[in-house]
């Protein structure tokens, strides 16, 4: 074994000028950020019910840090159900319609959600489409839509895909199961 330390700064040229401009200064380097793996499209072991309130979760916990839990923020809230990618899958749905006189004022919208959701390990993006703005998000299977509108912000939470066989599916589907309420 080689009893010569490996040196961090070896491949940062800026950072050895520093130290040796500077010994009196500690320079800590870190490694660089390993991401996880992406989660497949369905989420194994799991119920519809239990992505379902995942998803409201996350839904909810946006819609607050947008509108500080202004009581009147959300003005239309709608759970449905879609189809997931592969056969015999579902994924829960949930759009919110959020009053612009009642977000936090003293920050816009789409840059307020994509500080939060990067903090929270989402892969926030900026697109627009026509004269619509729009950010677009992605976190362990979930995929997150903020739209802003003439007077709401149109926020869109879809699920994981989980597994349901046909009955459960097309219940949710329809609208018609105990999970859809």
């Amino acid at each position: 074994m080689d009893p010569t330390p490996i040196d961090p700064l070896a491949h940062a040229p800026m950072l050895r000028a520093l130290r040796e401009a500077h010994p009196d200064v500690d320079i800590v380097v870190l490694p660089e950020p390993t991401r996880a793996p992406a989660p497949s499209a369905v989420l194994l072991g799991g119920s519809p019910g239990e992505e379902r309130a995942e998803t409201e979760r996350v839904a909810t916990w946006i819609t607050g840090a947008l509108t500080a839990h202004a009581p009147d923020g959300v003005v239309d809230h709608r759970p449905t159900w879609d189809r997931g990618e592969a056969p015999g899958t579902v994924r829960p749905v949930i759009t919110d319609r959020l009053a612009r006189d009642a977000l936090n004022a003293h920050e816009p919208a789409l840059d307020r959600a994509g500080s939060v959701l990067s903090i929270a390990g989402w892969a926030p993006r900026r697109a627009r489409t026509g004269q619509t703005p729009r950010l677009h998000a992605e976190h362990s299977g979930r995929s997150l839509r903020l739209a802003v509108l003439d007077d709401v912000l149109l926020l869109t939470v879809r699920g994981r895909a989980v597994q349901a066989d046909a009955e459960t599916a097309r219940s949710l589907l329809t609208g018609r199961g105990p999970d859809h309420e």
